[in-house]
């Protein structure tokens, strides 16, 4: 038990330090970072292209149909996954 204890640990050591070391695996090169920078007309791929002003009246307007649409998933109950007592809080606090 504890040789095997001792290896899971030094696996786990060697995956964390070879992660830390190696940097970000999906942009490893600047010709990544570059692609991310330059996509199509000098718009990055992260971009959307509009202001922070358009961005936050955006977030503002459709903030209450999120939080409605949320709502509805938590008391829907479905036969492949029927809710306790009609409400899903219960199973998302106890999953998380």
């Amino acid at each position: 038990m504890g040789r095997t204890c001792n290896l899971v640990r030094l696996a786990g050591f060697a995956l964390v330090a070879g992660i830390a070391y190696g940097g970000c695996p999906f942009l490893s090169s600047q010709e990544d970072q570059q692609l991310l920078d330059n996509h199509i007309g000098g718009e990055g791929l992260l971009s959307t292209g509009s202001s922070c002003e358009e961005r936050a009246d955006y977030s503002r307007e459709t903030y209450e149909a999120i939080k409605a649409d949320i709502l509805v998933v938590f008391v829907d109950p479905r036969d492949f996954w029927p809710a306790d007592f009609g409400n899903y809080a219960r199973l998302m606090i106890r999953l998380a």
